[in-house]
């Protein structure tokens, strides 16, 4: 008995889902603690993350920064600014810049005060 195309499409579909939900299941969380810093602060003092996804920072303090990306080799890949207007929680997906692999963040202050993150949360492999 010949399968339709459409349940052909459907069943890849639920495989495609089900090794998403297995990848997503396999990463890990890693909390981080934070500081207080004029210049740059980078997370466990420039460590890589295998496969880095996602950063989620709480900031205790209002002001521009930018998010500074680096690779195994401790070179800026990537800067990405951001205004934060009130302090509080903020993220950074690196598969929306395109960025998949493994990583060390950090943080530049671009105001004139000083910052302070409380912590956060980094999801990697």
């Amino acid at each position: 008995m010949p399968v339709s195309r459409r349940r052909m499409i459907a069943a890849a579909m639920g495989v495609m889902a089900s090794v998403g939900r297995a990848e997503e299941a396999l990463a890990e969380e890693t909390t981080f603690e934070g500081g207080t810093f004029k210049d740059e602060f980078w997370i466990e003092q420039k460590r890589v993350f295998k496969n880095l996804r996602q950063v989620d920072v709480e900031f205790e303090t209002a002001g521009a920064f930018d998010w500074v990306i680096a690779g195994n080799d401790g070179k800026e890949i990537r800067t990405v600014g951001h205004k934060n207007p009130n302090g509080g929680w903020t993220s950074l997906n690196l598969s929306s810049l395109g960025l998949y692999g493994d990583y060390s963040i950090g943080f530049r202050n671009t105001s004139a005060d000083e910052k302070k993150i409380k912590g956060g949360t980094i999801t990697h492999d």
